[in-house]
């Protein structure tokens, strides 16, 4: 290896060895290390006592004080080279502001690689992937680029190979760096392939961390500047084509090869991108089943999703059954400012869709649930208006109390059975809210007896205040 190029490029990195120790010695003292012990000798790289380096003199010998591990001057003086490269590029980042030695970086792990000296080329390797996190962008920007310009210089398979070792490396490094270079879109590049292989190959484990990233990027949860982001938005835009999303719905659907969990994972991180997809596949599919698995995705995405959502139920040319999803999808994901949206729906005509709407707002509603009830309370038929005040009980809606007195003020003299269920719900949901201003209208009932031809209220209506007013009195005690 000595030999390697005439013997030219042994001289060559020790000359830029030595330059850079050069350097260092004049920031610190004429001759003297960072510690100020010991001293750099003629023709020499050499570090100090306190450092317990080693050092490589102009004719290739080593010298050290702290290698416990035998000679190493037996070493060849390729490898020693290396491991010198690997020292500094570990310990002083100006070594990779040197364009030139770093141009022939690529070559030495080609010529280690051949030698089989795995060990020292994956300490090169390391060292060289730490100074991808340095506080320094410019060094940041040599390492990757290093890093890239190696890795194209490999053959395929140790491509690939090198790739998957790193990977995680790689997320941790896209997660903190701000800077758009070359070196980036080509790493960001390899991710994508390799996301494109391992999803091929039902790899789909390997695929969810890189995809994480990309749509935490995408969707603003990592605040990056615009061309970081439009960089992972078409990454996700290319992903999301046929070949790879039917790959991951039919194991979605199918379980076939017992990775539905990490496909659904994977298609939650498209985000947006296929978002429009899922609720066309809501929309148009039959098979309950796969309806279900669609509508745990979209809920996964969160909130950004509800846009569409409002979207999709102000559309009314869509099936009962898709809006009575949409409106258990948004019962899940919404909030007390976005359930307005679900005010249409408990108009609908067909009862599932109501009370799917009426169940989400009792859910996520908060203090709009008594607005949006009430508002619909008069127009409600006299079924739904019975689920309407037994919701407005359960969600103790103070501001019901009038309108739940009102209606229960309006008795005709041939009760029926469904006002003597509007009564007793009434009463009921009184007595949850529990507000003392009902006291009086409940006294009345729970009391009120036959006069005449005026009939007293029904029994059960009857027991329902006397509970609802039994539980007021305790509350206010």
């Amino acid at each position: 290896m000595e030999q390697l190029f005439g013997g030219v490029l042994l001289q060559f990195l020790i000359g830029k060895l030595q330059d850079i120790k050069n350097a260092e010695a004049q920031k610190t003292g004429e001759g003297g290390t960072k510690d100020g012990q010991g001293e750099a000798g003629k023709g020499e790289i050499g570090r100090g006592q306190g450092d317990g380096g080693i050092g490589i003199s102009g004719e290739g010998k080593t010298q050290s004080d702290a290698d416990s591990q035998g000679n190493i001057d037996s070493k060849p003086s390729f490898i020693q080279v290396s491991e010198k490269l690997s020292l500094s590029l570990k310990n002083n980042e100006n070594t990779l502001l040197d364009e030139s030695l770093m141009s022939l970086l690529p070559k030495i792990i080609e010529q280690l690689i051949a030698k089989k000296e795995q060990e020292t080329m994956e300490k090169v390797i390391n060292d060289l992937l730490d100074n991808l996190f340095s506080e320094n962008a410019e060094v940041r920007a040599h390492a990757a680029k290093a890093l890239t310009d190696i890795i194209e210089g490999l053959p395929r398979e140790r491509k690939t190979e090198m790739l998957e070792n790193i990977s995680g490396l790689l997320i941790e490094w896209i997660k903190i760096e701000t800077s758009l270079t070359p070196s980036y879109r080509i790493i960001c590049n390899y991710l994508k392939n390799s996301m494109q292989d391992s999803i091929k190959n039902f790899r789909f484990a390997e695929t969810i961390p890189v995809m994480d990233i990309f749509n935490d990027i995408h969707s603003r949860i990592l605040e990056k500047n615009d061309e970081i982001r439009d960089i992972s938005s078409e990454i996700i835009q290319n992903l999301a084509s046929e070949e790879y999303l039917s790959i991951l719905f039919k194991e979605l659907h199918t379980n076939e090869r017992n990775k539905r969990d990490k496909a659904g994972q994977i298609l939650v991180g498209f985000g947006d991108v296929i978002l429009d997809h899922l609720l066309d596949i809501l929309h148009e599919v039959s098979d309950s089943k796969e309806r279900v698995n669609v509508m745990h995705l979209i809920i996964d995405m969160g909130q950004k999703v509800i846009p569409a959502i409002r979207d999709r139920i102000n559309n009314k040319n869509v099936p009962w059954y898709y809006l009575r999803n949409l409106a258990f999808i948004l019962g899940h994901i919404g909030n007390e400012t976005n359930t307005h949206i679900l005010q249409p729906l408990l108009l609908h005509e067909n009862s599932r869709v109501r009370l799917e709407a009426l169940k989400s707002i009792f859910q996520i509603g908060g203090k709009q649930r008594g607005p949006l009830l009430l508002s619909v309370l008069s127009k409600a038929d006299d079924q739904f208006r019975l689920n309407i005040i037994e919701t407005l009980g359960n969600a103790k809606c103070a501001e019901a109390v009038p309108n739940l007195l009102d209606l229960l003020r309006k008795r005709s003299l041939l009760a029926s059975q469904l006002q003597i269920d509007l009564q007793e719900k009434i009463c009921i949901a009184l007595g949850l809210i529990g507000s003392p201003d009902a006291i009086p209208a409940l006294t009345e009932i729970a009391e009120s007896k036959s006069f005449l031809r005026i009939r007293a209220y029904p029994e059960k209506v009857k027991i329902a205040a006397g509970k609802a007013l039994k539980s007021i009195k305790i509350k206010q005690k």
